[in-house]
This record gives C-alpha cells, structure tokens and sequence, in this order.
C-alpha cells in the first residue's frame, strides 16, 4: 500500500484482508434459491421481484427488422446510493471508508464508501440486517457536498444509476472495526494500487470540484456541451429490451447463459456466505467478463497544462446512449485478434507508449455486486503531439471533465475512474 497511508492504517487493512471471508461457491442457475426462470419471457428474476433481473437487449439499425447485435443484461431499475461521510476541511478533509468484501471482487476486500446500497437493501427486503450509515444519506441534515446521479457500466446494464453523495458528518460517528477515516491524499495514494479502492468510491471521489484555477482550454464547456448533444441526435442505433430466450446466438443452459463461438461474456450463478453483511448467506446470477479490459486517456500538454482526448461513446444501456468516454474502452485481446477490423482508434497510441510516457497504469476491480472478476486496466499516456480531433472525440482539460461529470448522464464510469485516479497525480495539475 501507498507510503502516503499511515502505518497503523496499512496495518488495520492488511489485517481485515488476512481475515476477511467470503466464500462464494459456482453454483447452476437451475438451482438458485429465490431465482426463478419467467415462463413467458425466459429472464431470469427473483421471487420478490426486487433486487434485479437477467433480460435480453437489441441493438437495431434504423430500418433493420433483424438486430445489429443481441446480448444478456442486467435490468435493475432502482437507484442505489453510493455516499461517503465526510469531517474537516480544507487539507485536513477526511473520509469515512469501510473495507468490503464483495462476491465478484477478484482479490477479496477493497475499500467501499461509506453506504454501498441498492434500494432493496436499505429498505430491507432481504429481511436481514440494517445497512450501517445509511440513514445520514437517506435524511441529511445539510445540503450534501456532492449529490448526482451516475451512470454504471452501458455495456451490461440497462439504465442503471446510482446517487452519488457526499454529506457532512453532522455529529460525532463512532464507525466499527471495518470503518476507517482517511485523508483525500491517502485515498489518492491507495488508487495508484491494483484493486484497493473499489469502482463505487472511486465513482464518488470524481465527483469532488477541482481544487485548483481552470487552464486554458480548446473548446468552452458551452461548446462542449453542444457537440455532445449534436453526437447524441445523430445516434442512429435504437435499443430494445428483449426477452431472454428470443436471443437467437445466445445459449441458457443449467450453468451458464453464454455465446457459443465467440466468447465475451457470460451469466452464471453463485452461492455467497459471508458473515458481517445484511444477510450471511444468498445465491445469485454474476455476469462474468472473460478478459481484462482497457480503458485509456491520451493526454498532452499544451501551454504546461495537460488536455485529455475524450471520447462521445455509445453504450445500448446507457439512459442517454452516448456518454463522453475515455479515449480507448476495450478488450484488447479481442480486437488484437481480429486484425484491422474495428480496431479502436489511438489504440496503437496506449499500447506502445513507454514508460516515461505514462502518467498512470493501475488494474482495477468494477462493480462486484453483480459482476464477477470484472477488471479494467485504466491508463493515461502522453502523446508527443496532439492528434486531430474528429466526430466523436474532443480535447478537452481535466478541469472541463470533471465540471461536465457533476451533470447527471454526461461521464461513463470508467472516464470517472480515470479521473479520481489522475487526481492523485502531480504532473496531472487538477488538484
């Protein structure tokens, strides 16, 4: 862990990650207790009809009667919030972390945020324990500090948002033994290491202003904000929730609903026993990514202050269905193998880059809640030139991005962890 975390921190999560335990066993989907199968559509749902649900998407052309593509995803119609609790000001800002185990996280425990919830499980309807904190979020006193709602991953999850807040800590809290205080600079420290700060807080922390002056920048935000939404009315693809079992190229077997021939993804089912969560045991489907993803800014310097290539992505789960996105998102070993064909531009940019050009390369675990070792590896090189902007990607300052993220449905969750991350990076200059 990072030399910026005091000893007696590094020691309390080197601790609970010796002995934090969560066993969570593959299990067949048939066999899920509280899942059941939908008879007409074939989705796959729990018995409360809360929580969230496997379902079908279609991408479609305009015109086109057949899909462009068809695939699984996750409906979960409620927001959850994602809240940090914080004390002090200024430097001496500190947050209110816990270290959480989750049943897709690769590595065991991460540091969550304070609440990590979907409605269902603050509203209790597993029945089981009250979430800890939840109620400073659910009742503030005071105006929160951040409050916006965010998008997840587009790819796997149909409009799904959460609440990200961080409120004040309006009286003394006295956390447990899995809570912990942390200074911004310390959690800057912790995310330049592989898998420590999980995707839910460094979703929160992007959403903290910029502490420093704007730089010059190409584009005003006004102007930015005009060619998202000029990217948006030229989207030419509709989005259509399907039933699972009309996915022509898509298998449902016993143990997995996968893609036979050309694997990306797959669903499967897990059984979960853990003790210290609102409920010690549960079953569950889990999407499971089959590689390790890329998500990547080329930046450069222009007048001392560095600019970011963004990108205005279309991902068919998205509320909005184009989001500015890093300037690389994807699964390099896929498109490596097919060649030429729907290679990412500036792809060749990120992977060739040498280390006295990177300013961050970190792994990092996404949602573990419902997705199962889904890992990115999140990068920012530096180009020596800046490369000619096009339809779809604007140059835009750290300072502009984090601005335009504090607007509901404008920044896709992997920009937002690049950024949290590039946060703690003095050549970055954001803060």
């Amino acid at each position: 862990m990072s030399v910026d975390v005091r000893s007696d921190l590094r020691a309390w999560f080197s601790a609970l990650r010796t002995t934090a335990r969560m066993d969570v066993r593959r299990t067949s989907l048939t066999s899920l207790p509280g899942w059941r199968w939908d008879p007409e559509t074939g989705d796959l749902r729990h018995d409360t009809g809360r929580f969230f649900a496997v379902s079908g998407l279609a991408v479609y052309e305009p015109g086109d009667r057949r899909p462009r593509w068809e695939q699984p995803v996750l409906l979960q119609p409620e927001t959850g919030i994602l809240g940090l609790l914080s004390r002090g000001t200024g430097p001496g800002r500190e947050f209110l972390l816990q270290a959480k185990v989750e049943p897709g996280n690769q590595h065991g425990l991460e540091l969550a945020p304070t609440v990590q919830a979907t409605q269902s499980n603050y509203l209790r309807v597993h029945h089981g324990r009250r979430v800890l904190f939840a109620e400073h979020f659910r009742k503030a006193r005071q105006a929160p500090l951040v409050d916006v709602a965010q998008s997840e991953h587009g790819a796997w999850f149909w409009h799904k948002r959460n609440r990200n807040l961080i409120v004040e800590a309006d009286r003394e809290v006295e956390p447990p033994a899995t809570f912990r205080w942390f200074s911004l600079t310390q959690v800057h420290g912790l995310l330049r290491h592989d898998d420590v700060v999980n995707m839910s807080a460094r979703s929160v922390l992007s959403c903290l202003p910029p502490g420093r002056p704007a730089t010059p920048a190409t584009h005003s935000l006004a102007e930015l904000r005009s060619w998202l939404t000029a990217v948006r009315r030229r989207c030419r693809e509709s989005v259509l929730i399907t039933p699972l079992r009309a996915l022509n190229s898509w298998r449902c077997d016993d143990d997995r609903i996968h893609r036979p021939g050309d694997p990306l993804f797959e669903i499967i089912g897990v059984q979960v026993q853990a003790a210290g969560r609102e409920i010690d045991r549960w079953a569950q489907p889990v999407l499971r990514p089959l590689a390790t993803g890329l998500a990547a800014f080329v930046a450069v310097r222009r007048a001392g202050a560095l600019h970011l290539l963004v990108c205005a992505r279309f991902e068919p789960g998205l509320r909005r269905r184009v989001e500015l996105a890093p300037t690389v998102q994807c699964i390099p070993g896929r498109v490596t193998a097919s060649g030429g064909t729907g290679r990412p531009p500036h792809l060749d940019t990120v992977l060739t880059a040498g280390a006295d050009r990177t300013l961050l390369d970190v792994t990092l675990s996404e949602e573990g809640g419902r997705l199962f070792h889904a890992r990115n590896r999140y990068v920012v090189v530096e180009a020596d030139t800046p490369v000619p902007e096009s339809e779809y990607f604007r140059w835009m300052t750290p300072h502009q991005l984090l601005h335009l993220l504090r607007l509901d449905g404008y920044v896709n969750v992997q920009a937002r962890t690049l950024l949290a991350c590039l946060r703690g990076c003095p050549e970055a200059g954001i803060d």
